[in-house]
């Protein structure tokens, strides 16, 4: 579902037809009532909030990994219990079922992982994986944040595998109070 500002007049033809591809609805909102911009401003922020815990969460990742968060809390969102939708996902109100963990790929955000090289092993004495961090998806890939260079690379889930137990490489930082 879709809610847009303002009236059924700012829904045109553009945007029906891939609602209609997809199979998502366009709810106008009454234009000036405090819904208007009260949906999309909660939305925002339970966004921002969420990236915001997977940065804190994986202190051993760059600043530059933000928008890889912001970009991961859609997938999560879709997991999380909703009191507005009666104590159900958004994805149990879509499918009408409830979702299959691992096969969404929901992992830590920041979470160790080990993947196969996409160009493979220069020689038979190689390592064939290269270790790395979990940082989002981009179905149906895995996005992967090398360590040797900090790049960030699509792979399939085949290839990877996550180690969510040894979650960070650096510990956190001690504040030296007690």
């Amino acid at each position: 579902m879709v809610r847009l500002d303002g009236g059924s007049r700012n829904v045109s033809k553009k945007a029906e037809e891939p609602a209609a591809q997809y199979k998502f609805v366009l709810q106008p909102v009454s234009a000036g009532s405090p819904q208007e911009n009260g949906f999309a401003e909660k939305a925002a922020g339970d966004a921002t909030r969420l990236a915001r815990a997977f940065m804190l969460g994986a202190p051993h990742l760059p600043k530059s990994a933000w928008g890889l968060a912001c970009a991961y809390v859609r997938h999560v969102n879709l997991l999380l219990i909703k009191q507005s939708k009666g104590g159900r996902t958004p994805y149990g109100v879509i499918h009408h079922h409830t979702p299959d963990i691992d096969q969404l790929y929901i992992r830590a955000f920041g979470c160790r992982v080990q993947f196969e090289e996409l160009t493979g092993p220069r020689n038979k004495m190689s390592s064939r994986a290269v270790g790395g961090c979990f940082v989002g998806l981009d179905p149906p890939s895995v996005l992967v944040m090398r360590d040797t260079d900090k790049k960030v690379m699509m792979i399939s889930p085949k290839k990877v595998r996550t180690h969510e137990a040894v979650y960070c490489k650096v510990p956190y930082p001690s504040t030296g109070k007690g």
